[in-house]
């Protein structure tokens, strides 16, 4: 697996992305609306291959709301693998906890998944 991104939770997507944008002077992509997810995301390019993802919940995603309300804004990792079928199996096999399987309009509807670890923390596999 190659790490892909760092999802970031957000309040306002418009306002993060002018920060980036304008601040720190890095490329933006478009909003992605994920149906699965109930979230609108933009990557941020920080270098070749590596992205900030934004992730604004809608207002009925509750559990992501609340996440923001408590300061929690890092919320997950992300890796690409060529071969997402074994990478699901192993990561079932060795005690992480499936969140989610779905195709994600965010990468042009291939396979991703959010897994807990067995520290609790959360990562997504997206098919390459």
């Amino acid at each position: 697996m190659k790490y892909h991104h760092t999802g970031c939770l957000v309040e306002n997507l418009e306002t993060e992305k002018k920060y980036y944008r304008e601040f720190l002077n890095l490329t933006v992509g478009d909003n992605i609306y994920i149906s699965e997810q109930d979230v609108t995301v933009c990557f941020v390019t920080l270098a070749d291959d590596i992205y900030l993802e934004l992730v604004q919940p809608a207002e009925e995603n509750k559990s992501l709301r609340k996440l923001i309300q408590k300061g929690i804004t890092y919320y997950h990792i992300a890796f690409v693998t060529n071969n997402f079928e074994a990478e699901f199996q192993r990561l079932v096999n060795s005690d992480h906890l499936i969140i989610s399987r779905f195709r994600s309009e965010a990468f042009n509807n291939r396979w991703c998944a959010f897994f807990l670890t067995p520290e609790r923390k959360l990562i997504e596999v997206i098919e390459g």
